[in-house]
């Protein structure tokens, strides 16, 4: 199974992980660049996992004015997935603490260097979740 991981919004992280679910990749592509970028990946991947967004009520006037760009960036995935019959689960941001430590790759300090990595951090959970790759023990010591 190939697997595509994705951070959506504004800037959009990547992560490609190969059949062996080995890290085969990463890039950060802006919205606009990201439906053709989609188009254009090969190969296609079996599988998308995709950050979920929600608007929680707290930061609902935080965000007033904003054009949306993470739900738009998941529309765009969503639109592709369906066209290309590639299945596509949604996870959590609050996932991402939790796949630090088990994966041992941090964020980066500077936000927009952070994209990839967010969307590798959703691929890695992906995969131990799912029980396609195990964290050894010995790894979090």
């Amino acid at each position: 199974m190939r697997l595509l991981a994705i951070d959506p919004g504004g800037m959009n992280g990547l992560a490609w992980f190969k059949e062996d679910f080995d890290l085969e990749g990463f890039t950060q592509v802006n919205l606009d660049e990201l439906p053709h970028w989609l188009e254009a990946h090969e190969p296609k991947p079996d599988m998308i996992v995709v950050e979920n967004y929600k608007l929680w009520k707290h930061r609902a006037l935080q965000q007033s004015g904003s054009s949306m760009p993470a739900a738009q960036a998941i529309g765009m995935i969503k639109s592709y997935a369906a066209r290309s019959s590639i299945p596509l689960v949604e996870q959590s941001p609050q996932i991402l603490d939790n796949a630090q430590k088990m994966s041992q790759v941090k964020m980066p300090t500077d936000h927009s260097q952070s994209h990839w990595v967010s969307a590798y951090l959703h691929g890695y959970w992906y995969l131990v979740k799912n029980k396609h790759i195990t964290v050894k023990m010995e790894d979090l010591a």
